[in-house]
């Protein structure tokens, strides 16, 4: 949860949000832009490596925040995958420098892997969740290219670390090295690949180090599960095990979680779910115990039309397995409407929502009212909103109002 200093800067920020905002009638606000430099962290804002530019839109409950990183321009919309992505760039900007040292042509293809041409589109990944449409979850369908697609070029196939797994050897080095560097070897950035693929050829080329120690670069740590035990278990396996050992592992574990043949034959399937998105919504699932109904958020996430989609559900997983923790356990998982909602020993519904703003609109009061709805049906006096964002004043209120108690910035 963010610091009490936090809180007032939050505060602070969304009142002023709320009173320049447009109003559709009395009732509703509309915001549509809003100050990088007010809601990012200092080092995620700007580095040696990056400049987010200051005015950022809000497309419906996610910021889309647009980079430059001296050698290219992109888009990423929501905060957590900002934060994915600038590790990301952070660590292969320096790479090229630590290169340039030991392999001079090396350093030159990092440099291609880095560049991005003026013709080329490079967007990343919009929202894992569209809300407006559905504050409650409902997965976004509006997704941009990946970092690095060329649509000119629409038969290029990057190298992943799918592919290696014939090659023990050189799987076994990706994996280490992604692990030192903190980079998702099953990254779908095309970048990050072609990095990892660079480092196998400078080991095969007889660069034995290449890769070993090229740079530390550390991201922030959000709230972790177990005290960050669950997640230092999941790094341990993925650097450990190749893709195949992982699915097995997992695979194990859906007739604990009874999730249906079915179901399991289209997580395994779906192709936006990497060998970790699958391992690690599993571990989340596992640490929350053997409760009724955990296999929808299961279900849920092999419906995953992308990468985001993916990301999003395993947040949502891991919010859940935050609350779960800190005194009041889930007891079971339904899905009546139409997406994973918990009950809780104390009689609370839960619902979990990672999204980087929440403010009261149309489809924000529509939603918020079936839920309200919900509650009522089954006897709920209460509900718990675990929001990973923030929310205005105004929607806070609004939401209160409903029996509705919202944890802005749960997980952070």
């Amino acid at each position: 949860m963010p610091s009490g200093a936090a809180h007032v800067a939050i505060a602070a920020l969304l009142a002023s949000v709320d009173a320049g905002a447009q109003f559709v009638d009395d009732r509703f606000e509309t915001i549509d832009t809003i100050r990088a430099s007010d809601i990012l962290a200092p080092a995620l804002y700007q580095s040696p490596y990056h400049q987010v530019i200051d005015e950022v839109v809000v497309r419906q409950n996610s910021y889309v925040f647009r980079v430059d990183t001296g050698t290219q321009r992109f888009t990423v919309a929501s905060k957590a995958l900002l934060e994915e992505r600038v590790h990301e760039n952070s660590v292969l900007a320096q790479a090229v420098a630590q290169f340039e040292a030991r392999n001079k042509k090396l350093a030159t293809e990092l440099r291609g892997v880095l560049t991005v041409r003026t013709h080329d589109v490079a967007q990343i990944l919009a929202s894992p969740f569209s809300t407006a449409a559905d504050l409650a979850g409902q997965f976004g369908r509006n997704v941009a290219q990946t970092l690095g697609e060329d649509r000119k070029k629409p038969d290029v196939v990057h190298k992943t670390s799918l592919d290696w797994e014939g090659d023990s050897v050189a799987a076994s080095h990706r994996r280490t090295v992604a692990s030192q560097l903190e980079l998702d070897v099953y990254s779908r950035n095309p970048r990050v690949q072609e990095f990892l693929n660079t480092v196998v050829r400078a080991r095969e080329a007889g660069d034995v180090a290449a890769g070993g120690g090229l740079i530390s670069v550390r991201r922030s740590r959000a709230q972790e599960v177990d005290g960050g035990r669950l997640r230092a278990e999941v790094d341990t396996l993925v650097r450990r095990l190749n893709a195949l050992d992982l699915d097995a592992a997992v695979e194990q574990e859906m007739a604990a979680l009874r999730v249906p043949v079915e179901t399991a034959d289209r997580f395994f399937g779906n192709p936006n779910l990497s060998p970790r998105h699958r391992l690690t919504l599993t571990a989340y699932l596992d640490y929350i115990g053997a409760i009724p109904g955990r296999h929808h958020l299961v279900a849920a996430s092999a419906s995953s039309g992308s990468e985001a989609e993916a990301f999003g559900w395993q947040r949502m997983a891991k919010l859940f397995a935050l609350y779960h923790g800190q005194g009041d356990p889930i007891v079971r998982f339904d899905a009546e409407l139409g997406f994973p909602a918990a009950l809780t020993r104390s009689g609370r519904m839960v619902l979990a929502l990672p999204l980087d703003l929440v403010f009261w609109d149309a489809e924000t009061r529509e939603s918020t009212d079936r839920i309200a709805g919900a509650m009522a049906k089954k006897g709920v006096e209460r509900g718990v909103v675990l929001l990973s964002g923030t929310i205005t004043p105004k929607a806070a209120s609004a939401m209160s109002e409903r029996r509705l108690e919202v944890l802005s910035g749960f997980g952070a």
